[in-house]
């Protein structure tokens, strides 16, 4: 299936607005704003890190059955879809179709971006990645396309 076919589908299981972002926006403002108004990126990914222990990975054998698991929590609580690739220095993680409600002002998509690294790095990690693993951002978060690429060196 390529990612056309996979937006589409995500989007026709998510039609209705999920009222709870709201709420999930407001918690993670609270805990993640500076007293002047400014993201931390380490309490975002913090953020990410914890939502990883309410969505649980099981050991899986093959990044496709990964895949599947990641995607199986992401499309049921409507924080949208991944797509793993190997490639040959590093694996790709391809994330769309993150909350609307969850950009509001964040127009570089950068409060998502954040809690994904933190998400998927404590992800890998959970099934067996070294310590020392770190995700990155590839290029910038395309908000208006509800994107992000990231990057798992190996």
């Amino acid at each position: 299936m390529d990612l056309e076919q996979i937006a589409l589908a995500y989007a026709g299981k998510v039609q209705q607005k999920n009222e709870s972002m709201v709420l999930l926006r407001a918690a993670v403002e609270l805990g993640c704003k500076d007293a002047a108004g400014v993201w931390s990126t380490s309490e975002l990914k913090r953020f990410g890190q914890l939502l990883s222990r309410r969505l649980p990975l099981e050991q899986q054998d093959n990044l496709s059955a990964l895949e599947a698991c990641m995607n199986s929590h992401l499309v049921s609580h409507a924080l949208g879809w991944v797509r793993l690739s190997d490639l040959a220095e590093s694996l790709s993680i391809i994330h769309a179709g993150f909350p609307s409600e969850l950009l509001m002002e964040d127009e570089k998509g950068e409060f998502w971006s954040f809690i994904l690294i933190g998400l998927y790095e404590a992800w890998f990690k959970s099934v067996g990645a070294p310590d020392d693993l770190s995700v990155t951002q590839c290029g910038d978060a395309l908000p208006e396309m509800q994107s992000v690429t990231l990057s798992l060196a190996k």
